[in-house]
């Protein structure tokens, strides 16, 4: 009697579990199932419920994203595709079939969906987000700047949309300039700006910069940033004369004046630099707001002939601006002070009555002679309300080009040439790609200012700075993160590579070695390190961290280069040319083959010498293509 039952029992358990569950019961199971995270019993149940309720577009939008959390998109893509069918105006399957095509680099596909998302649900930032990352996959940035536009108006903190903004400057600045690569004197001018920043390249900068000015004779500010790099080799003729060149060109250089101040004041005589900056004052008093830094590693000799020139002068703009800079030379901060604030009343002066007499008038004629004469905002006023109305001519553009990148209203100059057909003149497009990726560089800033305890936007900035060559600013960025996340191996790393390419070789070693200490397999932080001790002549320490970089990757071929030079120094030249051979595949100068030339010559291999001193001349002249492209990828 007692199995009876037992086999009753079983038989009615049985019975219950076949009998079918309604769709209520069904939606209970997969909404617990879902709040478990149990995402394969969820998919069971809704799959069971849409046999019984096959048009219910919610189900289908929880099965797509019970499958996408299984991460079975297929899956999720069927269901998702299907409930927008029922019901195009469901948030979620818009939102997540964009994100599925998205991460699948689909950015086409991905764009309908999501624009549809944003608009369904216009405070989702995450939809925003994503929508504008698609954008930026199809390379319609000018689309993307809108969205991050859209997004600040909404919330004017949001670091995020900022950092973004920033990207996309960038990356348009980037393929405004890749405008200019078959023109050969912007290449130049490109691959001076490149070698600029490092002491080792700068005889190359020069050479560069001497090229643009040849193949652009008719482009201001080129021969005064050649003259500034010639005065910081103490070539004083050389600056001199391109600097005379500049005024030829340009009458009204202030620019040009205010660096013939600085070569008088460093050779003189001290009664030109005075001259100078009276006349640099009276064409442009804005350039000296602030007061910009004359010469503050002066010795007593400068310091002296400056007082004897003052001394024969009245007090006034040029005179009490030397005063300044002399007592601030002397050590002496208070008369410093004081003749500074008597210089800027005296500048001010000066701009009340240049605006006072400020010529009126509103043609295109007019704005071009007070953009030439350098009343840049008057001028400005005329040419821009101009050119709303009208179009002006291309010498006209080139001149509001010019007056807007020199006043750094470079959002303005964003506005109006982007939103036209590319400027078929090469030098708005230069001053374009500047201006874009100097407001990249404002909106990375201002990311920074809204999280400045957030290590990682100190290192997107670090990283943009050095992109740019800016390595001073790049240094305080990573600088700033290191503080913040002190025990991240990376950011020591980026900080000892930034003060590296600035030869500050003592400082690279200290960041390197921390690098070290957090992570002792870092391959590339041991090359770095050894390049360093190179660099100051410590050979015989550079042996072990070069070695042990390859022992970790040996893949690292100029750890081979290194190792190369240090043996030839020692004398032992088998070793050294064992090692340069094996390195000769990292060779991006020509300066491996040419160290390969010097050794097969030592070595008694003239076939060997001459090959290899043929390479290094190619070699040498493939650099210039590299270098262009580099610059255009930054």
């Amino acid at each position: 009697m007692i199995r009876r039952a037992r086999v009753f029992l079983f038989i009615l358990m049985l019975n219950r579990v076949a009998f079918p569950q309604t769709s209520e019961e069904l939606a209970q199971t997969a909404a617990r199932a879902m709040q478990q995270q149990d995402y394969a019993t969820a998919e069971k149940a809704y799959r069971q419920f849409l046999q019984l309720s096959p048009d219910v577009a919610e189900v289908r939008s929880n099965l797509g994203v019970a499958c996408y959390s299984q991460k079975k998109f297929v899956c999720a893509e069927g269901a998702f595709t299907d409930a927008l069918k029922l019901a195009p105006e469901l948030f979620a399957p818009n939102f997540v079939l964009g994100q599925i095509r998205f991460q699948q680099g689909r950015y086409q596909q991905a764009l309908g969906v999501l624009r549809k998302a944003v608009k369904l649900h216009p405070d989702s930032k995450e939809a925003r987000k994503l929508y504008i990352a698609t954008l930026v996959g199809l390379k319609q940035y000018g689309r993307a700047v809108q969205e991050y536009d859209t997004a600040l108006r909404a919330d004017p903190n949001d670091g995020d949309s900022y950092y973004g903004l920033g990207s996309v400057y960038m990356q348009i600045g980037q393929g405004v300039v890749q405008r200019l690569s078959d023109e050969p004197g912007y290449a130049a001018l490109m691959r001076a700006q490149h070698y600029e920043p490092y002491e080792e390249w700068r005889s190359l900068s020069l050479s560069a910069y001497r090229d643009a000015i040849a193949r652009l004779p008719s482009v201001p500010g080129i021969r005064v940033a050649y003259a500034k790099l010639e005065m910081d080799q103490k070539n004083w003729n050389a600056a001199r004369s391109a600097l005379y060149e500049e005024l030829r060109l340009d009458p009204d250089s202030y620019a040009a004046r205010f660096q013939l101040a600085r070569a008088a004041l460093a050779q003189g005589p001290a009664e030109d630099a005075l001259q100078k900056l009276d006349e640099a004052v009276r064409i442009r008093p804005e350039f000296f707001k602030p007061l910009p830094g004359l010469a503050p590693d002066w010795n007593a000799a400068q310091r002296a002939a400056v007082e004897a020139a003052c001394a024969h002068r009245q007090s006034g703009f040029a005179t009490d601006y030397l005063r300044s800079a002399s007592a601030e030379a002397n050590a002496h901060p208070g008369e410093a002070k004081e003749w500074r604030t008597k210089a800027e009343a005296a500048r001010d002066q000066i701009s009340a009555a240049l605006q006072a007499r400020t010529a009126t008038g509103s043609t295109e004629s007019a704005g071009v002679n007070l953009v030439a004469h350098k009343r840049y905002e008057r001028g400005l006023e005329i040419l821009l309300s101009l050119a709303r109305r009208t179009e002006l001519r291309e010498q006209t553009k080139l001149d509001l080009a010019r007056a807007l990148y020199a006043t750094g209203r470079l959002e303005e100059m964003i506005r109006l040439f982007a939103r036209a057909k590319a400027p078929r003149i090469p030098e708005i497009n230069y001053l374009l790609g500047l201006s874009y990726k100097e407001v990249a560089l404002e909106k990375l800033t201002r990311m920074v200012q809204l999280a400045p305890q957030s290590a990682r936007a100190h290192q997107v900035l670090g990283d943009a700075y050095f992109a740019e060559q800016r390595l001073d600013d790049a240094v305080v960025e990573y600088a700033a993160a290191v503080k913040l996340e002190p025990e991240k191996q990376d950011l020591h790393y980026l900080l000892g590579s930034t003060y590296f390419k600035q030869s500050q070789f003592s400082l690279a070693l200290e960041s390197f070695d921390r690098a070290l200490q957090l992570d002792p397999l870092n391959a590339e932080a041991y090359l770095m390190r050894g390049d360093a001790l190179v660099q100051i002549g410590e050979t015989q320490e550079a042996l072990a961290p070069l070695n042990k970089s390859l022992k970790l990757n040996p893949e690292l071929t100029r750890a081979h280069v290194l190792l190369g030079k240090v043996y030839s120094a020692q004398g032992k030249l088998d070793e050294a040319l064992r090692h340069l051979e094996m390195g000769a595949t990292a060779d991006k100068d020509g300066s491996v083959h040419y160290q390969l030339f010097v050794l097969y010559r030592k070595m008694n291999q003239p076939e060997k010498a001459t090959a290899a001193l043929h390479a290094s001349q190619e070699v040498r002249k493939a650099a210039t293509r590299t270098i262009l492209k580099s610059s255009q990828n930054h």
